[in-house]
């Protein structure tokens, strides 16, 4: 899913710097594992962070964890989908 966010709104999104204890769970582990996976598939760098040192805005900037204070309208929700290759 990509969200796309007008620029009034993108104003507001805070990075979800809560969602660092869960990166360091098993349950993180996994989903860095994952991320890594998408990027590696996708023949773009893995990205490179430091949970337990890492600056706040990494993980809204690295990680796209964020969060905003208020509904998001289904008109800025788009799904991505692979591309088909035969």
């Amino acid at each position: 899913m990509q969200v796309n966010l007008n620029e009034d709104q993108q104003s507001r999104v805070k990075p979800d710097v809560g969602a660092m204890s869960l990166l360091m769970m098993r349950d993180g582990e996994a989903f860095m594992a994952h991320i890594a996976k998408l990027y590696q598939d996708n023949n773009l760098a893995v990205p490179e962070i430091d949970l337990r040192n890492a600056d706040r805005m990494d993980f809204l900037n690295i990680l796209g964890m964020a969060y905003i204070n208020e509904d998001i309208s289904r008109g800025c929700i788009e799904e991505l989908r692979e591309p088909v290759t035969e």
